[in-house]
């Protein structure tokens, strides 16, 4: 029953430019609630892109109900399990991949076999496999049930995976310009060779049948997964791009880069409809400022885009202008919305959590206890928990009801 599953989300995969100045915005908000000197924060990587030199600093207080400390070095990555298992799987530069309960934190499997540091994890739509993959190119694929590896792969140097949602199907996007698509766990393969360069992240859209895809050269391509035809070649950004999303519609691809553009695209017809261009004068002088997450809300007609200065823009996307802007004292590297809701996640290089009210751009929580910066967080399915990483080499389990 599962492989006819598998089959079917296979077959399956078988207008003006609207610039948005100062003037646009709505309302400016300015937020400076961090106590630690930001400027004391380092982030200095070596030849390969990983982390040499890590500035730890003490959290005001800590209200994580569980710290996993089995990773000897910096955590780069985590994923809960989708299906309400207590299970989360975490990934770091001690080229360790572990998958462990988020109640006790006891191992439940140790990913053996990695040769680099484990950058990406992801479990699969129901929770049935999970993935692990590191900088060398080595991906792996382990059943949660039987905790047994069914699966492994090497290819070119991995940038992101993702699953299908649907079906057990895993995409990936390599530094040499490459997307491969595995059936798993037969391993049945298609490829898809975009440009020249490097696809830095992609993201399948909700109907399951189209990939959107980010280049270092700032270009964004469409793709038909059924037979990996590239519909739109997009040369939307200047730079490289660093972030993506795609509207529930299926219609609105939203594209961030390290130029400081942001763009809305129709992905029907090619066509940017509206434009940001983000500030550029961070509070840290020494901070190079890029477009760091994007994100659609699911609620309401807005999208969500996060600089590395600590910079949040609220986008009317059916306005086509900014509706709100606040800043806070710190650096951003990932921002998610609540789900059925219009509160909205960050987490920074200050090793704090928070939770904004988009509507007014006013902070509503936030969660302490990492002592360096945040890599990487995920929200569990039911909204009740959040699961960070970070480079003081731990993962800490939080409770949406014990914030600081």
């Amino acid at each position: 029953m599962e492989n006819n599953h598998v089959n079917e989300g296979l077959e399956e995969i078988e207008d003006e430019i609207v610039n948005i100045n100062e003037e646009d915005i709505d309302r400016v908000i300015d937020v400076d609630d961090n106590e630690e000197d930001f400027n004391d924060i380092t982030e200095d990587a070596g030849a390969e892109g990983e982390i040499e030199d890590v500035e730890m600093f003490e959290p005001v207080s800590d209200s994580s109900k569980l710290t996993f400390e089995k990773h000897t070095d910096v955590v780069y990555c985590i994923s809960l399990h989708p299906s309400g298992l207590k299970m989360a799987v975490t990934g770091g530069q001690d080229d360790k991949a572990y998958l462990w309960d988020i109640e006790n934190g006891n191992i439940i499997l140790e990913c053996k076999g990695h040769k680099d540091s484990v950058a990406s994890v992801a479990f699969s739509f129901d929770g049935i496999y999970v993935a692990t993959a590191d900088l060398s190119g080595l991906i792996k694929v382990w059943k949660v049930s039987s905790r047994e590896e069914v699966w492994s792969f090497e290819c070119d140097d991995i940038e992101w995976i993702q699953w299908h949602s649907h079906a057990h199907v895993l995409l990936a996007g390599t530094a040499t310009g490459q997307i491969w698509m595995w059936k798993i766990p037969s391993g049945d393969c298609k490829t898809f060779t975009g440009p020249n360069s490097t696809v830095t992240c992609g993201r399948i859209l909700p109907d399951g049948k189209r990939l959107c895809a980010g280049f270092e050269n700032g270009m964004m391509k469409i793709i038909e997964l059924k037979d990996q035809t590239s519909l739109h070649s997009l040369n939307v950004h200047s730079e490289c791009i660093t972030c993506l999303d795609c509207h529930s519609d299926n219609n609105l691809v939203i594209s961030g880069s390290s130029d400081l553009t942001c763009h809305i695209t129709n992905i029907n017809n090619g066509k940017v409809v509206s434009s940001v261009i983000c500030d550029n004068n961070s509070h840290n002088a020494n901070m190079d400022n890029s477009v760091e997450s994007v994100a659609f809300s699911k609620t309401h007609p807005w999208a969500a885009v996060g600089t590395l200065d600590g910079t949040i823009y609220l986008w009317d996307v059916q306005a086509g202008k900014l509706r709100n802007k606040w800043q806070f004292d710190g650096s951003l590297v990932k921002l998610k919305w609540l789900e059925n809701s219009p509160q909205l996640f960050t987490a920074g290089l200050d090793g704090i959590i928070r939770l904004w009210d988009t509507r007014d751009g006013l902070l509503s929580k936030q969660w302490h206890g990492h002592r360096a910066a945040i890599m990487d967080f995920e929200i569990s399915s039911d909204g009740s928990l959040i699961g960070s990483v970070s480079q003081d080499k731990t993962a800490k389990i939080f409770s949406m009801n014990s914030s600081t």
